[in-house]
């Protein structure tokens, strides 16, 4: 998924979804991989941060889906970290 394209896939599913909807959530986390994956690490920590914050309200802080968030947030900040 590249980034523009995640971008309007994720807007399309918030409006049609919602914001707290598993796909959108799923796609959103996903947008923040593929952000990463590029290279875009601030991007991708911003776009994680509020993936996370969302799964902790809706699916609590012991979700497998929380927790693979917070991994791959931990992830994105060691990226950011590195000169």
């Amino acid at each position: 998924m590249s980034g523009a394209g995640g971008i309007a896939i994720r807007t399309t599913e918030r409006n049609t979804l919602g914001e707290h909807h598993p796909a959108t959530l799923s796609t959103r986390h996903n947008l923040a991989t593929a952000l990463h994956d590029q290279g875009h690490h601030d991007l991708a920590a911003a776009e994680m941060y509020a993936v996370l914050s969302v799964r902790r309200r809706v699916l609590g802080p012991e979700h497998p889906h929380t927790l693979a968030t917070r991994a791959w947030l931990d992830t994105i900040n060691a990226a950011r970290a590195e000169p």
